[in-house]
């Protein structure tokens, strides 16, 4: 992974020994959240028990940033949440999880930091983590899941035919996107495999046929064979196999040309139409 973070530009942390965890975990230092990868140093850690489980390593959870971990925690079980045990205090955070049952498959961490330094900038032509994808059996049922936590959703559409998905946005920083099949497609046979869940991660980049060529070249693979066009982006995935079980999403927007406003004013001030 550090290699595959090196070709895309982005910087990761020195790894820091977790204790309660007994694990390695290293940040990965991109905007506007923090990405942070788990490596297990014993063989009965919560995390090494988790990829027995599991079968193979990936994306573990989501945390989601508090500010009153207790009262928030009080406010959702009114509401019918569901959560794994009580609250926990830990060294720089309390933290409490969510049910993944209730969560579409994911498991959900809220935690109230007590070294928390705020959302980080990306540096200008550095990857920016974009969204996080969740696939879903069930649209409307994610949808109602994350207005109860409180965050705002956008109404579901159509995505781009080649994922055979609908899809759905839920406004966080970074956002996720909630993907629901619609018939065959990644997201169906993800689901038929493992279960709902964390699907991938996507980082925006400047230059996506660059970046692409430099990951190939460094031996990681890319699906599919060219990049795919969206309505608003061209996406590329590294292929889970060589990033530790993730899925890795890189997506260029589409640059709309910007008017030449010295010529509208011009024409503006003659009367002639623009």
């Amino acid at each position: 992974m550090k290699k595959l973070f090196s070709v895309l530009g982005i910087s990761i942390s020195l790894p820091e020994y977790v204790r309660e965890l007994d694990a390695e975990i290293v940040e990965v230092e991109c905007g506007p959240a923090s990405l942070y990868l788990w490596r297990p140093c014993g063989g009965d850690s919560p995390m090494a028990r988790w990829i027995k489980r599991r079968g193979r390593p990936g994306l573990h959870h989501v945390m989601f940033d508090v500010e009153d971990l207790p009262s928030a925690v009080d406010s959702l079980k009114r509401r019918g949440v569901r959560f794994l045990g009580g609250t926990k205090e830990l060294p720089r955070r309390r933290q409490a999880f969510i049910d993944p049952d209730q969560a579409h498959g994911a498991l959900i961490e809220l935690a109230e930091s007590w070294d928390r330094t705020g959302p980080r900038r990306s540096r200008p032509g550095e990857p920016k983590l974009d969204h996080l994808s969740w696939a879903v059996r069930d649209m409307e049922g994610a949808r109602s899941f994350f207005a109860l936590l409180g965050s705002e959703v956008t109404a579901a559409s159509e995505d781009t035919p080649v994922f055979g998905c609908n899809h759905a946005g839920v406004r966080t920083a970074p956002s996720i996107s909630i993907k629901a099949p619609s018939g065959d497609g990644p997201f169906a046979r993800y689901i038929a495999k493992h279960g709902p869940g964390l699907h991938h991660i996507m980082f925006e980049v400047a230059d996506l046929r660059s970046i692409g060529a430099s990951i190939r070249e460094a031996g990681f693979r890319l699906t599919p064979e060219e990049p795919i066009p969206e309505p608003h982006q061209t996406t590329w995935f590294v292929h889970p196999r060589g990033a530790q079980g993730i899925l890795i999403e890189l997506g260029e927007p589409v640059r709309k040309p910007v008017p030449n406003v010295a010529i509208r004013r011009e024409a503006a001030a003659s009367g002639t139409p623009s």
